[in-house]
């Protein structure tokens, strides 16, 4: 019963450092590509639009998708925040494959080679 409680504890501990992470990286994907992740309106854009922003959006979460250095893995926002960058790199390269034309790709390739880092992340 003890190690239950204990193993509660934890897990809503990790809930919390993950809540933190998420409002975090939510609010630092704003800033960085001028698009909120939680709209679920649908929107018309042109082929232009549609590579700036999935060059943003790809360009933040390459940055952020790598493996943290030693001392940030101790902290384990930093590897909710690393997850959450992940996820969302992995799932945006698969739409883009799936849904761009080949030039749209190499645009989009050409595009986020010339976009500046996001700031690194501090908790």
């Amino acid at each position: 019963m003890v190690e239950t409680a204990a193993r509660n504890v934890h897990e809503q501990q990790q809930l919390t450092y993950y809540a933190a992470a998420d409002l975090e990286f939510r609010r630092r994907f704003e800033a960085y590509t001028g698009c909120d992740l939680m709209d679920a309106r649908l929107g018309t854009y042109t082929a232009s639009e549609q590579v700036d922003r999935y060059a943003k959006q790809l360009c933040f979460c390459n940055f952020h998708g790598v493996a943290p250095q030693m001392d940030a893995a101790t902290d384990p926002r930093l590897m909710a925040f690393f997850w959450i960058a992940n996820t969302l790199k992995v799932a945006t390269q698969r739409h883009t494959q799936e849904m761009f034309t080949d030039a749209m790709l190499e645009a989009m390739y050409d595009k986020l080679a010339a976009l500046p880092d996001p700031a690194p992340v501090v908790f």
